[in-house]
């Protein structure tokens, strides 16, 4: 700065000695001596200022990469001459060469465009470009050819902002001149690919690749250009096979975004069915592997690269159903307060809702759904979620909400087509099915016939309606169905499920088990699989009952105060129909303040096989009596059950009557009707032979009916009579000659609590009815009971309650108040 100034002191001077060189030749040479002088002094004086100096150093230094020095010095000199605006150039210059875009783009402010060199313009535009300011970017680049209509690297550039603003024609149109000049210009084909990769039109950029890998054929960007393209086209295989070829090509981040779309597509392809099921997570498997692999290779798991991985991981880890790995996955990127995208948080809605926690999942998918309502897959999960978190209104308006949100119809992307759309019918089968798993399989059933009226051949929807079958208990029925399916569909897992499920339920336990064992071993983590296998498990189990009842009479026939425990101690089944059990009994009672006493023990054989139900016991008692039971019940459809027991040494006789040594054999015949799970007849005569010579027949029928049915509430009605009739007169126990009664009881059930096989349930039972004794007048009869009904789990329940009732023996009425305690459980 200071020799610039030397400078035009100098030629100031110069210009006042010229007119001496036109004169004499002693002036000529009085000027040339002055001239040479000047020089002279011009010479040993104008050397470069110390400013001059540290500016000249700042951009040797930015050229030699040493940028922190460079943009340090010059924002020094900045400070010092504010009003050089050289410098500001040059720093804009050097800031944009060392990446300091943010910074560089506000120098904006302190500089006029229209006296900017071009060079530093160019700089400004690409810190606006890296920046993502592409329309400012494409401005700035405008203005430095408005200057000069040609340059190159400005039309190159405002071609490449206009791509990334979205603005591909525009772009064409700017970046044509220069492939019109020179076709085969590698910077103007590269420029072209590019904007043809922003349309985005891949094979066009691949192409171009193509033609600039003619041209030159180790041209590293078009190598890398041509992979990139073959990534966007969906092919990362294809992509990772032409990288290892290349791979001095590629960045860390080209690598990674290769991988990561490799692991992202591998994990699609293990959602589609496998030739071979128990192949099915062989793609999924890859994905982790492939994952993991990359996650440690990563020595910083925030960057984007790998939280993008991490988020596939947990993608994966769903679908290989490793649920607890995907929740824990799940809970650190939510520690590190990653955004969470919605399929990442759709993964972790299932995982949460196979763990068992459905309030944690249903939080996420609605949080999901705001930003993808139309994720079909997430919808239906949401309806599970609210299902098993018990919130059975939102489940059952989210399912009918599904199925108004499905076209009917849709058309294939480029066909005008229609086709009948396949989540509309995914819908409405999830809402027939919802009726069925919230106790109104009646209405399931109704919706899932008419779907199949319009779609006979649909094997789908013949399975559903072989579930329905299964929640009406009609498992036979339930079993035709699953059969037709897999006449069909052979692989088909709902029906391989449903079938074990209808042999269970019929008995024949071998062919469960037979029908079960390949399911297990290749589904072992799917759910419906695994409740499977835990009923095979719980069934070969030991198995106790215990039923103890006691309470205070005003009656002298039934005992002032009375105790019974009865239990019942199964063993693990020794064949696949066979096990043995034991069977206790205790009963007494308080006659005339004295204490009648009767207990038994028994030993015998529960055989179980399809349509048949059979216990044969032998049993001894401490009154020296032994005696034989047989009961039976066969099953001839899902309809009629026909059931039949004969005793030598019948435990329905009183102790009033076992106080005077009395006992009696009974034999008994039943025959049942069931129409469906929410309503039954049923009627069983019942002899007794008494020891004392007594005869005894029994009438007993009844009419069951779910009056009231919803998931939490539940009224049952039910309509019993009875008949006695006895051949003596005069005994010792309550023997009348001939007696009827008429009752009516309504059961009232509250679900109060459940989780899972976990629940609480409250019932109050009223019984009011009336006795016809020969002899005597008809009078009422009514009982009332409260009762509490504990499922601990799936293994073991829990009931106990207190009742208070009123009867009538020989036209008096007698009250009682009596407790109940039943306990069942397997181990």
């Amino acid at each position: 700065m200071r020799a610039a100034k030397l400078q035009k002191d100098m030629y100031s001077c110069f210009q006042r000695l010229l007119p001496f060189t036109s004169g004499s030749p002693v002036q000529i040479a009085l000027s040339c001596t002055l001239l040479a002088l000047l020089l002279s002094w011009g010479k040993v004086y104008a050397v470069e200022s110390p400013a001059e100096q540290e500016h000249k150093l700042a951009i040797k230094q930015a050229q030699q990469g040493d940028y922190d020095a460079a943009i340090q010095g010059l924002n020094k000199l900045i400070k010092a001459h504010p009003d050089q605006s050289e410098l500001i150039y040059d720093y804009i210059t050097v800031l944009s060469w060392a990446g300091r875009d943010e910074l560089a783009l506000a120098q904006l402010a302190k500089i006029e465009l229209a006296e900017t060199p071009i060079y530093t313009l160019e700089a400004i535009a690409k810190a606006a470009r890296n920046q993502k300011k592409f329309d400012l970017a494409a401005d700035i680049y405008q203005r430095a050819l408005s200057r000069e209509p040609q340059r190159k690297q400005s039309l190159l550039g405002k071609s490449m902002s206009l791509a990334d603003a979205g603005k591909a024609d525009e772009a064409m149109n700017t970046l044509q001149p220069l492939l019109d000049q020179n076709p085969a210009s590698l910077q103007a084909l590269e420029t072209l690919a590019y904007i043809q990769a922003s349309r985005p039109d891949a094979i066009a950029a691949l192409k171009t690749y193509d033609r600039m890998l003619d041209i030159q054929p180790n041209h590293a960007a078009a190598q890398r250009g041509r992979i990139m393209a073959t990534l966007q086209l969906g092919a990362p295989h294809q992509a990772a096979e032409m990288a290892r070829q290349h791979p001095d090509v590629l960045s860390e981040h080209d690598w990674q975004a290769i991988n990561g779309e490799l692991s992202a597509t591998t994990i699609r392809w293990g959602r589609l069915d496998a030739p071979d099921p128990k192949q099915r997570y062989r793609d999924t498997d890859k994905a982790i592997a492939l994952l993991e692999q990359q996650l440690d290779k990563l020595s910083d798991t925030s960057t984007t690269t790998a939280v993008r991985a991490r988020l596939d991981l947990l993608a994966a880890y769903r679908e290989r159903r490793k649920m607890q790995q995907a929740v824990t996955l799940f809970e650190a990127l939510q520690a590190e307060n990653v955004d969470m995208p919605p399929y990442a948080q759709f993964a972790a809605a299932d995982a949460y809702l196979y763990l068992r926690q459905p309030e944690t999942a249903a939080s996420l998918l609605q949080t999901a759904l705001t930003k993808e309502p139309h994720d079909f897959e997430a919808g239906m999960l949401l309806f599970y979620a609210y299902l098993e978190s018990e919130d059975f209104d939102s489940a059952m308006d989210h399912v009918d909400q599904l199925i108004t949100k499905q076209a009917t119809w849709y058309s294939a992307p480029g066909s005008i087509e229609k086709k009948a759309n396949p989540e509309k019918l995914s819908a409405q089968i999830l809402a027939a099915m919802a009726r069925a798993y919230t106790d109104d399989p009646a209405e399931a059933q109704r919706r899932i016939e008419a779907l199949i009226a319009q779609a006979p051949n649909n094997h789908n929807l013949r399975n559903e309606l072989g579930n329905v079958y299964l929640f009406r208990g009609w498992p036979r029925q339930a079993q035709n169905e699953f059969r037709a399916v897999l006449a069909v569909d052979a692989e088909h897992l709902s029906a391989r499920a449903g079938n074990v499920e209808a042999l269970a339920e019929m008995g024949d336990l071998s062919a469960a088990d037979t029908a079960l064992a390949p399911l297990v071993e290749t589904y072992f983590d799917e759910q419906r699989i695994m409740t499977l296998q835990r009923q095979q498990e719980t069934r070969k189990l030991r198995e106790l009952w215990l039923d103890v009842n006691g309470g205070s009479n005003t009656s002298p026939f039934e005992g002032s105060r009375d105790l019974s425990f009865e239990g019942y101690l199964y063993d693990s089944f020794w064949t696949e129909t066979l096990r043995p059990y034991v069977h206790a009994l205790y009963q007494e009672a308080d006659f005339d303040n004295a204490t009648t006493n009767y207990d038994r023990i028994g030993v015998g054989l529960h055989y179980r096989t399809r349509d048949i139900d059979a216990h044969g016991e032998i049993d001894d008692g401490s009154d020296g009596g032994m005696g034989l039971s047989l009961q039976a019940k066969r099953y001839f459809d899902d309809f009629w059950i026909v059931s039949g027991a004969i005793d030598s040494y019948s435990d329905g006789v009183s102790l009033r009557a076992r106080q005077s040594d009395i006992d009696a054999w009974s034999a008994t015949l039943g025959l049942e009707y069931r129409f469906h799970e929410s309503r039954q007849l049923g009627i069983e005569y019942q002899y007794l032979d008494f020891s004392d010579n007594n005869q005894r027949d029994n009438i007993s029928a009844y009419a069951y009916q779910r009056l009231l049915n919803t998931p939490t509430y539940k009224l049952d009605g039910r309509i019993g009579f009875y008949y006695q009739e006895n051949k003596n007169r005069n005994t010792s126990y309550f023997n009348p000659i001939e007696q009827s009664s008429l009752e009516l009881t309504l059961a009232n059930e509250w679900l109060t609590y459940r989780h899972y096989e976990r629940a609480f349930r409250q019932r109050v039972l009223l019984t009011v009815g009336s006795t016809d004794q020969q002899g005597f007048d008809r009078d009422a009869a009514w009982a009332f009971e409260y009762e509490h009904h504990w499922d601990l789990h799936d293994r073991t329940g829990l009931a106990y309650g207190i009742s208070r009732s009123r009867a009538m023996y020989d036209g008096l009425p007698e009250y009682a108040t009596r407790g109940f305690l039943n306990l069942y459980t397997r181990f």
